[in-house]
């Protein structure tokens, strides 16, 4: 009687679409697992109740700890930024709507012996990069926090003359 229900589960979550994996423990096992990275802690003792079939425990001498956030970084590496790519060469005026932790890439026509004077609220978009190819200025942004601003990019030559400009509202989303 009791192997019914699990088997009709089963057969309801393979028929729900694809699954990464199905466990199915007692919730007091479930809760006793350390599932989170920290900086450093301290393995936790075994239990004198708890057999040999429940874990695999491995003793660490006292004093020592278990650095489980190099762990995490190791199982876990850091995926990059997503990039949104937006071409200047024309436009004078753009609003842009782009995620939290994305990167703005613009890409600016540049003439020789001139720069781009950047002017916006750096804790919501603030510039990581910047290159110049053939006549191209690619400037990259990292959205920091939700919000807008504005920001302002003036062709300059080196005295200080401005030859061309770019305006773009740009909405930060979370």
């Amino acid at each position: 009687m009791k192997k019914t229900p699990v088997a009709l589960l089963a057969v309801l979550a393979a028929l729900a679409g694809p699954a990464q994996a199905f466990v199915a423990q007692s919730p007091q096992k479930a809760f006793s697992f350390q599932n989170v990275a920290r900086a450093s802690a301290a393995v936790p003792q075994k239990d004198k109740d708890q057999t040999a079939s429940d874990a695999v425990f491995i003793p660490v001498p006292s004093g020592q700890s278990v650095d489980f956030e190099a762990i995490a970084e190791k199982i876990l590496p850091e995926r990059p930024a997503p990039v949104l790519t937006l071409s200047l060469q024309t436009a004078d005026l753009r609003n842009v709507k782009i995620p939290l932790n994305y990167i703005l890439k613009l890409e600016l026509p540049e003439a020789n012996d001139t720069s781009w004077h950047i002017d916006t609220n750096e804790n919501i978009i603030k510039p990581i990069s910047t290159q110049k190819q053939n006549d191209v200025r690619i400037i990259e942004f990292l959205s920091v926090t939700p919000g807008t601003t504005k920001l302002y990019l003036d062709n300059q030559t080196d005295d200080r003359r401005c030859l061309q400009s770019r305006i773009l509202r740009i909405r930060v989303t979370p």
